[in-house]
């Protein structure tokens, strides 16, 4: 074994392939190896090398019936062996003139599971996050128990390899503790129901992406311009290898084909939930892919619906996570053969890895037994959304269910909301009136127009089919989807507070990891920040590289001093134009205004959506602190730039630091010509903004910052972000604001 691994590695860098050893001796990938489990009744692949030149012998001690393989001018042979019925164990002797030999071998239904981190929770759990009932079940495992179970190391790359590291393993308690708890709840379930031998073939990598599963001619061809790939054909990785378009299927699926499998389990969505209507095509053409690949058309996948969680919306109230479990809900009709687990019952609102990972595991094996092995009686489908009508200031709900019903009959349905033309939600209680039919309403909701079920990323809820499987989120409206073709543009202003400020333990350097992350959760389509310096600008570019921005320093017209930047995210929004100009006598160049205390500056923009064509403009400011004279003409200045500059009458935002309050006499003249969002939005957050790192408590901050809208339909939300990121408790002395603006 030494010397095969010597030369394995000792090949591997010459040359850049899976090794063919330095004599005649044959070489197999990894993953053929002793323990190992053969898909039953099937044309089972395997391949290998040999640099002998001559043909290869493959002999299971199923059948006297060998099997002979020719090897290519690389030295790499293939070839198909004919399986029999589960059973074992067995050998299978592999010859070019020197044998090779794989003990202890099983026949039985391979799985093959992948996905991000609950996937790949193993049976120990992770540090302070346990797997409920782990304990029984490691102690009891037995290597008699048939259940093999191989781990495909994780490994990366920027171009498909042959070769990836792992091995099979008997069942004891060792690999039970390290191996996926859901993975091995669903093999302990199957096997144990049908004494058929089960393989667990797992490939996962936390906080994945679907499209880092998927082979650089899927992404090319059925998403064009919607990744980029260009980096594949660099020389370096990503930082992020594991939310990279290619990678991971490039080092742990492209090794595995075409390894012949049963069925696919899959968990993951959690790190996709931004980019829901995406998703539902990323995860069909991830299937078919898969199908295509393995020559296995017709296999089964089955895979788990993301459980609720609080996510970094703080409260957990955002809806992110309904709209990535809508889009779920909705693969089920665009891939044939698929089942999905549902976990509405199984959330954690501290955690995103629930620990009951054996309902998990079970209801997975319910889909493959019920549609793979031929049991009857129970029904693994969640019930799911049909319709609704509104009568009586009540929603009726229809839900698609077997003729078994709806539970708890009797019972308050918990986790309903309703809302009416103003789109607010109100909580709502539902009662089920027959099968398939549930009466919600809400006291607060006399006409109501819209309903949900348990669509925000932390819910509770309790609808059930009659076999306990829960329902999933699912609404009847669309609404916030305009944000995604384009009907809703997301504003942000953020006082990002200067680098240069002396804050102590609020200090840029030790809080600046949670502005990226902040970023990353509200996702504006533009924003404007304030009193950013060069080196502020430079870390948001790096961090959040769908940005790009537009702005100078305020002192030189270049770098120098603090800037009014502007930044929009460049996969959806295209730049035309753009200018700055000083809030002073001489607009034109670096100069003081009147009795300012800086200089201060107006940075403005022309954009166009790249997905509807719609164009608008933006003007980011920060007005000065201390002069009044400066705040009043500086604001006029924009006020009459801003009737200047649009003779298109595209719509308008004004976002910025104004350093008034709302009362004051120098917003008069932006108010008769624009609204504020903060008071004309639909829905509207009533706190301030100005925190000074917590020197005003959550009920006192000062409304100082600004989104003013002219053009737009309306502002369908506005709100000030209060969450904290990166395990800081502000992400600045403001707390950024953003609305949502209707087109």
């Amino acid at each position: 074994m030494k010397n095969f691994l010597r030369i394995t590695v000792l090949s591997a860098v010459l040359m850049g392939a899976f090794s063919i050893s330095a004599h005649s001796r044959v070489t197999l990938p990894s993953f053929f190896s002793d323990n190992m489990v053969f898909q039953q009744n099937t044309q089972a692949a395997i391949w290998g090398w040999t640099n002998s030149g001559k043909k290869v012998t493959i002999r299971p001690s199923w059948t006297s019936v060998k099997t002979v393989a020719v090897p290519d001018e690389n030295g790499k042979w293939s070839a198909r062996i004919q399986t029999p019925t589960a059973g074992g164990p067995y050998t299978v002797t592999i010859t070019d003139g020197e044998k090779t030999t794989l003990q202890n071998v099983l026949v039985g239904e391979v799985w093959f599971c992948s996905g991000q981190s609950n996937m790949e929770m193993p049976m120990r759990g992770f540090r302070n996050q346990p797997v409920e009932g782990a304990t029984d079940v490691i102690l009891s495992a037995n290597p008699k128990t048939p259940i093999r179970v191989c781990r495909i190391k994780r490994k990366a790359s920027l171009s498909p390899v042959t070769e990836c590291e792992g091995s099979w393993h008997e069942n004891t308690s060792e690999e039970v503790a390290s191996t996926s708890a859901t993975a091995y709840f669903f093999a302990m379930r199957v096997q144990e129901l049908t004494g058929i031998p089960i393989g667990l073939l797992i490939s996962e990598w936390g906080g994945s992406t679907i499209e880092t599963w998927m082979d650089r001619e899927t992404i090319s061809t059925r998403f064009p311009g919607e990744f980029d790939l260009s980096f594949l054909d660099g020389k370096d990785l990503p930082k992020k290898q594991n939310q990279t378009p290619c990678t991971l299927f490039n080092g742990q699926v492209n090794p595995l084909v075409p390894f012949t499998f049963k069925g696919m389990l899959w968990y993951q969505g959690e790190s996709n939930r931004y980019r829901p209507e995406q998703y539902v095509r990323l995860q069909k053409e991830y299937v078919a892919m898969m199908r295509r690949l393995f020559e296995n058309p017709d296999a089964p996948f089955y895979y788990v619906q993301i459980a609720p969680y609080q996510y970094k919306e703080g409260d957990g109230n955002s809806f992110t996570s309904g709209y990535l479990c809508e889009a779920q809900q909705k693969a089920l009709d665009v891939i044939p053969h698929s089942g999905m687990v549902t976990t509405m019952d199984l959330g954690e609102f501290g955690s995103i890895h629930p620990r009951k990972k054996k309902e998990v595991g079970y209801r997975l094996a319910y889909h493959a037994l019920v549609g793979d092995y031929g049991y009857k009686g129970i029904n693994p489908v969640a019930p799911s959304y049909e319709s609704v009508k509104f009568e009586g200031g009540k929603a009726i709900v229809t839900m698609r269910v077997d003729a078994m019903g709806l539970s708890p009959w009797g019972q308050d349905i918990i986790g309903f909301e309703l809302a009416g033309s103003d789109m607010i939600f109100h909580p709502a209680t539902g009662r089920i009136k027959d099968s398939k039919t549930i009466i919600v309403n809400s006291q607060d909701v006399p006409e109501p127009v819209v309903v949900r079920y348990c669509f925000r990323n932390w819910s509770e809820g309790n609808l059930c089919n009659n076999w306990g499987i829960p329902a999933g989120p699912f609404r009847s409206d669309d609404w916030d989807v305009e944000r995604m073709d384009g009907s809703i543009l997301r504003v942000m202003s953020y006082n990002i507070r200067n680098s240069h400020a002396k804050d102590g333990d609020n200090a840029w350097e030790r809080r600046r990891e949670a502005t990226p992350e902040m970023l990353s959760d509200i996702q504006p389509d533009v924003f404007g920040i304030q009193e950013a310096y060069q080196e502020q600008v430079d870390y948001i570019l790096e961090q959040c590289k769908d940005y790009k921005m537009v702005g100078v320093g305020r002192d030189d017209g270049v770098q120098k001093g603090e800037q009014m930047s502007v930044f929009y995210d460049a996969n959806r929004i295209e730049l035309l134009k753009w200018g700055t100009y000083w809030l002073s006598e001489t607009p034109d160049e670096p100069s003081f205004g009147w009795d300012a205390a800086c200089r201060r500056t107006a940075t403005w923009m022309l954009l166009e959506q790249k997905a509807t064509g719609r164009r608008f403009y933006l003007v980011n400011t920060h007005l000065d602190h201390k002069g009044a004279v400066a705040r009043k003409e500086g604001l006029a200045l924009i006020y009459n730039n801003i009737q200047k500059m649009n003779p298109e009458g595209y719509p308008m935002v004004l976002v910025g630091d104004f350093n008034v309050f709302p009362d004051d006499e120098c917003l008069k003249d932006i108010n008769s010509m624009m609204n504020s969002a903060r008071f004309k939005s639909r829905d509207a957050d009533p706190k301030g903004s100005f925190n000074g790192f917590g020197e005003f408590d959550i009920d006192h901050l000062e409304k100082i910052d600004y989104i003013y809208y002219s053009g737009f339909n309306h502002s369908r939300r506005f709100k000030v972000v209060t969450s904290s990121y990166a395990g800081k408790p502000y992400v600045s002395d403001h707390y950024p604001i953003y609305a949502d603006l209707a087109f």
